[in-house]
């Protein structure tokens, strides 16, 4: 129905839309910057882990509904490239895995440990520099690393997917009827 498919599309978008702003700002924003208003690398670490998994959340449901639609409503699937589905399965499993660190992320925080947070910000900041520096993901969590390859090969693949309408700015799309 186009009801289900507008809050499977919003709850698809808001939740992906705010993973990928919550990541650049959470891994390469200036550590002094979380210093500077109070923030404790820990702190930084449950902002990350309880926001991005509520957020995680509703890209999830929304992704598993709108991929339930593509595969089950007739008119959708004939209309579906397989890179459609792909991408979007590709997606699911990146969510899935990053939802799974919260998990880790959560053992480290009982243990009082933003290690592996700090780890993996800095390997963002090496790979946005072109100064790549795997070392400092090389000991994190089996977990982590399975989710960077998902979620990094996703810039390697949404060129060749319809993916590529993150460049069009869509706005529009915030009013426009559902087709």
């Amino acid at each position: 129905s186009t009801s289900g498919m507008r809050l499977a599309s919003n709850l698809f978008h808001i939740g992906v839309i705010g993973i990928f702003f919550g990541h650049l700002v959470g891994l390469l924003a200036p550590y002094a910057i979380w210093g500077t208003i109070g923030l404790s690398s820990l702190g930084k670490q449950n902002i990350a882990m309880y926001g991005g998994g509520f957020l995680g959340i509703l890209a999830m449901i929304g992704g598993l509904m709108l991929v339930w639609r593509r595969m089950t409503n007739p008119r959708i699937r004939k209309t579906s490239r397989s890179s459609d589905i792909f991408i979007l399965i590709w997606v699911l499993i990146a969510l899935g895995f990053g939802l799974a660190t919260t998990f880790t992320t959560a053992h480290h925080a009982a243990e009082g440990s933003a290690d592996t947070m700090m780890s993996l910000a800095q390997w963002a900041k090496s790979v946005v520099l072109f100064e790549a520096k795997p070392e400092l993901v090389s000991k994190v969590e089996m977990v982590f690393q399975i989710h960077l390859f998902f979620g990094m090969s996703l810039f390697l693949l949404f060129p060749f997917t319809r993916l590529v309408h993150i460049w069009s700015f869509p706005i529009g799309y915030l009013t426009r009827s559902y087709q």
